[in-house]
């Protein structure tokens, strides 16, 4: 009896160990998580930013084609 006692212990113990394991392993990928979330959150700002100067530039050089159609026009 004592020593199904014991073995019960040491199982409970190694439960107990892979357990806190568990919750260490499940911190660490929580806090991964949180970091990613936050790196696609800045690249997707960043993604904002460059999508709206490039459509900027854009609108931008179209204008200045047509100006420059416009006064070829004239000269003809």
């Amino acid at each position: 009896m004592e020593k199904e006692l014991k073995s019960s212990f040491e199982r409970e113990e190694k439960m107990g160990r892979e357990l806190q394991s568990i919750r260490e392993r499940l911190r660490v990928a929580e806090e991964g998580e949180e970091r990613l979330c936050l790196q696609l959150g800045e690249t997707e700002a960043e993604a904002l930013a460059t999508a709206r100067e490039y459509t900027a530039r854009v609108e931008a050089l179209t204008e200045r084609i047509s100006h420059a159609q416009q006064l070829l026009s004239k000269k003809k």
